[in-house]
Formats: structure tokens, C-alpha cells, sequence
């Protein structure tokens, strides 16, 4: 894919290392909201030492570091941060999302729903293989970063003894594996000529799969439960798995396949359980793998991605183009023929590696079973209405989500917010912490019930916030954010540099601290999207401001799904109550 990588190297700017003076100044500020006023001048004091010691040492390393890397000397730290990670990959980093139904009911049948997907994902990978997928732009016509495209198809995380490691397939890949009721099956989708099978062969093929009436075997029915657990018995159990007869090869099959599509039979009766379904049901789902797309019992279409090496905003991309085209698809001829591209997988089993996998199954439904999803669809206002305005739509709803929080926990504790970064080559995203001094103060006199202040003030209180909010973005995606930078700096200490009193401080905790983790990718497409949170006490909160309404999806553990419930709630009533406060 070497027009979305190597090309594109020249054409985009690398990725900024922000002064060292600059962050620290800013990071005083990022952290202003959650400490008092002695504790802020105990840390001016110590960013201070920090700045004209250690910080010097490690910005100097740090500089080095990125002069020796041809790309992004964030983007090997940051992947390798991914799969440092010890716990489930569904519930750590993965995401859900759910594709709304009006996209796909002229389609009558799972078949054709599933042929669909095949073909256009399918067709997208070629177009990457072959450099005619058109290359993307900024709204002032210059490049933007595609050079992690390539990396949703045939790819996936792979466990290792220590660590994990992501795979991509070196090989031309020619087939995808279809996974229904525990049974696995190769489905070439390209032919010996690099040309793609048509749809109606490919249907023929899935409707043998779906009427077959082979009966998996318990230890297959089992078997992509090894994908969602701790990552240690991940490694052990795919070990074991690999050790027997031909497994390895059937492995190696599932690793270089371009993408995974599965049957589920998983709840799908309101949106709540279908995201919890695609996120978190390990169902005949292989959650390491990069890209998985999942049909459920009433036709719903759904997706599961690991985030190792993509993100959110690329895989949209790619769906939306996907979904365009399967729009516009009519029923699929079915042609007179028996010739089907699929091969069932036939694995071997030991008593132990039973043994282990049943308990996999066990692990992953208990671990599912500590979240909770909520989810909200606000008609009543959307992009437009807000942009009537006249504010940022994004620092709109941060603005809401401050006095929300503050309303239903009495405090204001960190928020992340992920910043798209493809202005530059590798980049992927930065973190803008959306708490400010300026929010802050909003929310406290706008909830303050003791002492009410003139709907003017509270007006220009607000707009004071929002504003901070776009100038925060701007730096970030400027390359001038704090927090990819102080992760950088953190990379560099050694032996030689002892920084912990600095890194480890109650301040720069309290400023990473994702007590709120946030994504806003607005699309069309989507019914719902989700993500588990960060934090064991924290919430994940997915927003997407479209023209007419917003959509709102939050996750948190069980114990705090009341809390999770109040905080949508709270929040769509400060989202709908805002527009008052600006134009009477």
C-alpha cells in the first residue's frame, strides 16, 4: 500500500515535539480545575524542577529519538502502549458499534446482508492493494495521514509471552474467514488472478454455510472465547491450541485473513443489548482480530474492532464507504450451481485444551457481565441547532458534559478526549483534557442555586469556556498538545534519569485520570457506539452531534449503571437547556 505510506511520507508534516517551556506552562493550566490553590503553586514549583532538570534531560532524548525516526516518533510508543496491556482486549481497548437498520433492510436475508459486507470490504481491501482507493483531504484541499488504512485488513493482535505483538499479513490474502455457530470456514474472495469473486457465487457459498447442519464440536463452540481473556492465558491457551495436529495451520488461516464475519446469536432486542452484543459477547467473536463484522439472529449489522494499530475516525471512513455502495444494492441474482469457496476448518482437541477453553468461555461471560450499557437519542437538537449559535459544536456539548458531571458527582474530575492528529504522517490522535478553568467556573455558577447570577454573565461565562475549548483543540491538533508529549518524555526515562516525582505526582495523576473517557465521531451510519471505560469507577461516553440530533452511548461497570443512567439523563437536559442561555 505503498500510496497511502511511503508516498504520502513527503507530502505531510511529521509530527511536532512542542518546547519543553510550552508544555510545562500548559500543563499548569490543564491541571488548574482539580487542585486548590496551594497545591497548584506546589506544582508550578515542582513543573519548575522538573524543566530545568529531568524535563531537559528527556526533551533532549526525546529529540533525538524523533530525528532517528523516519515517521511519527509517537506512533511506536503509542501502539506498543496498546499491547502492553494485560487485561481482555474487549473490555481494555476495543470498540462496539452497530450500524442503524434502515442502511440495510432492503436486503432480505442474513445471506445477502453478510454477501454484501463481503463484497465491499472486499473490494475496498483491493482498491488499497492496488492504489485506486482515492486518497483523502483536509477542507482546504491538503493531504491527510492514510497510511493505517491498510492496517483494518488481515491483521490482528496476537498474544505473546510477555507482551503482545501486532500481526499483519506479508502475503497477498485471498479469503476471509466466515465463523456461524462455532463452525469456521475459509472463504476465498479473490481468485487466483487477483480478480474478486462476484456476489452471486459468493451467496451461493454463504447459504451453504448458513444450512449446513454440521454440529460444532464443544471445544470449536468454545474456541474464540481464548480471544477474550487475560492476555497471559491467552498466550498458554493459543499455545496449547497451536500444539495440536494441524491447529497451527487453521491458526495461521484466521491470522492472514483479510477480515472476520459471524453469525451471532447473541441478545439484539433494544440497542442497549445489540452494542453490548458486538463489544462484548465472545461469541464466535475472535476479538483480537482488527476488523470483525457481525450479523445477529434479527438481521442487525454490527462491528467489533481492536484499536492496537486503527482508530476510530479511519474505520468510519472505510464503513461509510462500504455502506454507500451497499445501499444502492439490489437482490442478488441466484445462479443454478453447487460450487462453494468455502472450506470448513476441522480442529483437534486435547482433554486439557477442552478443559482450558471451557474456562475461557466461563471468563469472558463474567467479564461481560460487569458492564453496563445505557444509551439516548436526542432529537430535539443537533449540529445545526447549535451552530445557530454561533459556537463550536464539540465544545457545545463539553460545555453541557462539565455541568452534568458536576451536577451528578459534585466534583469535576478529568475528561479525555481524543484529537484526530492525520495532518501529519502517523499521526493518530492526541489527548485534550476538555476540563478547563473556564468550564470549571461556568458549571459552578450555573448550578450554584444560593447565589444567581444574571442570565448575561452566565452567558459570557459560557461563551468564555467554549472558547478556551476550540483554542485547546486548535493546539492539539497544531501539534502543540501536553499530553502526547509528557507520554514521550515518560518513554525516554532510563537509569540515568529518575523523573518519578514529577510523573507520578498527585497533580499529573489527577490530569490523566480518565474518569470520563470520551470519543465524537458524528456518522450517519451509526445506530450506537461503544466502548468500556478506563477507569474500574469511571464511564465510557461515545457522542455523535449530527445535523438533527445527537447520539449518546455510556458504559460503565455494573455498580455504577444508576450513576451511568443519571449522567445521560443530566446531560441531555443541559444540552437542551444551553440554547436558552444564548438567545433568551
Amino acid at each position: 500500500m505503498k500510496q497511502y505510506k511511503e508516498d504520502l511520507l513527503p507530502l505531510l508534516d511529521k509530527l511536532p515535539i512542542p518546547e519543553l517551556t510550552h508544555t510545562m506552562s500548559e500543563v499548569i493550566e490543564w491541571v488548574e480545575p482539580f487542585l486548590t490553590a496551594s497545591e497548584l503553586v506546589e506544582f508550578q514549583q515542582l513543573t519548575e524542577r522538573f524543566e530545568a532538570e529531568e524535563g531537559k534531560k528527556l526533551q533532549e532524548d526525546l529529540q533525538r529519538h524523533e530525528q532517528e525516526t523516519e515517521g511519527s516518533w509517537l506512533a511506536g510508543f503509542w501502539q506498543e502502549s496498546y499491547l502492553s496491556g494485560c487485561g481482555c482486549v474487549q473490555s481494555e481497548t476495543n470498540f462496539g458499534l452497530t450500524i442503524r437498520n434502515e442502511l440495510h433492510e432492503h436486503l432480505a436475508s442474513h445471506a445477502e446482508k453478510a454477501t454484501q459486507l463481503i463484497y465491499q470490504l472486499t473490494k475496498i481491501y483491493l482498491a488499497l492493494a492496488e492504489g485506486t482507493y482515492p486518497l483523502e483531504y483536509t477542507n482546504k484541499q491538503k493531504n491527510i495521514d492514510m497510511s493505517y488504512y491498510g492496517n483494518l485488513f488481515g491483521s490482528c493482535r496476537n498474544p505473546g509471552e510477555n507482551r503482545d505483538f501486532f500481526f499483519k499479513s506479508s502475503i497477498a490474502n485471498r479469503h476471509m474467514i466466515v465463523v456461524n455457530k462455532g463452525n469456521y470456514y475459509q472463504l476465498e474472495v479473490i481468485d487466483s488472478t487477483g480478480k474478486q469473486y462476484s456476489p452471486e457465487k459468493i451467496i451461493e457459498t454463504i447459504e451453504h454455510i448458513l444450512t449446513e447442519k454440521h454440529i460444532a464440536q464443544k471445544g470449536e463452540e468454545n474456541l474464540a472465547y481464548m480471544t477474550g481473556v487475560e492476555r497471559k492465558t491467552a498466550y498458554a491457551v493459543y499455545q496449547q491450541l497451536k500444539a495440536v495436529g494441524h491447529n497451527s495451520q487453521n491458526c495461521d488461516l484466521i491470522e492472514n485473513a483479510l477480515f472476520v464475519l459471524s453469525f451471532t446469536d447473541g441478545k439484539d432486542g433494544s440497542i442497549e443489548e445489540r452494542i453490548a452484543t458486538m463489544l462484548l459477547d465472545g461469541q464466535d467473536q475472535i476479538f483480537t482480530k482488527t476488523l470483525q463484522a457481525i450479523i445477529t439472529r434479527s438481521g442487525s449489522i454490527g462491528f467489533n474492532v481492536e484499536h492496537t494499530a486503527v482508530d476510530g475516525v479511519p474505520t468510519m471512513n472505510i464503513l461509510t464507504k462500504a455502506f454507500d455502495a451497499i445501499k444502492d444494492q439490489k437482490p442478488i441474482n441466484r445462479r443454478e450451481g453447487s460450487t462453494t469457496l468455502a472450506k470448513r476448518l476441522s480442529w483437534q482437541f486435547t482433554p486439557e485444551l477442552l478443559t482450558a477453553l471451557e474456562e475461557c468461555r466461563v471468563r469472558v461471560e463474567e467479564e461481560a457481565q460487569t458492564y453496563r450499557i445505557h444509551h439516548r437519542l436526542i432529537e430535539s437538537i443537533g449540529k445545526n441547532r447549535i451552530k445557530e449559535l454561533k459556537v463550536s459544536p464539540d465544545a457545545y456539548f463539553h460545555m453541557a458534559l462539565a455541568v452534568a458531571q458536576m451536577a451528578v458527582f459534585g466534583r469535576l474530575e478529568s475528561v479525555y478526549e481524543p484529537v484526530a492528529m492525520r495532518s501529519f504522517y502517523e499521526g493518530r490522535t492526541e489527548c485534550a483534557r476538555s476540563l478547563s478553568k473556564e468550564k470549571k467556573g461556568f458549571a459552578e455558577a450555573y448550578l450554584n442555586t444560593e447565589e444567581l447570577l444574571e442570565r448575561d454573565i452566565l452567558a459570557e461565562l459560557f461563551l468564555q469556556g467554549v472558547s478556551a475549548h476550540s483554542e485547546r483543540i486548535f493546539k492539539c491538533q497544531s501539534g502543540l498538545g501536553v499530553e502526547r508529549h509528557l507520554f514521550g518524555l515518560q518513554k525516554m526515562v532510563g537509569e540515568k534519569v529518575e523523573a518519578s516525582y514529577f510523573f507520578e505526582s498527585e497533580p499529573v495523576k489527577k490530569l490523566t485520570r480518565n474518569f470520563i473517557s470520551t470519543t465524537g465521531i458524528p456518522s450517519d451510519l451509526l445506530e450506537a457506539f461503544g466502548f468500556c471505560p478506563v477507569e474500574e469507577d469511571g464511564f465510557g461516553l461515545y457522542y455523535g452531534i449530527l445535523d438533527d440530533r445527537i447520539v449518546l452511548t455510556v458504559s460503565s461497570k455494573q455498580e455504577l449503571a444508576e450513576e451511568g443512567k443519571q449522567l445521560l439523563q443530566k446531560l441531555e437536559e443541559c444540552l437542551l437547556e444551553l440554547p436558552g442561555l444564548l438567545n433568551g
